[in-house]
């Protein structure tokens, strides 16, 4: 699975991935604050879709609860200029 990681200027990083069911994945982690958020988007509708905001140790809880413990198969794209 490959996974598409960003910069965003002034706010922290961008990671990104599409499940098998066409649907955009996406964290952003918050440079200053320690904050999280997750974004699923509507692969129908590219204005529609849900996010919600995740403290440290919230985003940390969801990592365990979703055994995420080996990242071997995971392709880490970057697509910042300076990367």
């Amino acid at each position: 699975m490959n996974v598409e990681r960003s910069s965003l200027p002034g706010i922290g990083r961008s990671y990104r991935f599409t499940t098998a069911q066409g649907r955009c994945v996406g964290v952003i982690v918050h440079r200053n604050d320690g904050r999280y958020d997750l974004a699923i988007n509507d692969p129908d509708n590219a204005d529609r879709g849900c996010s919600i905001r995740l403290t440290r140790v919230e985003a940390a809880t969801l990592a365990g609860l979703l055994s995420i413990v080996d990242l071997a198969d995971i392709n880490i794209v970057t697509t910042d200029a300076q990367a």
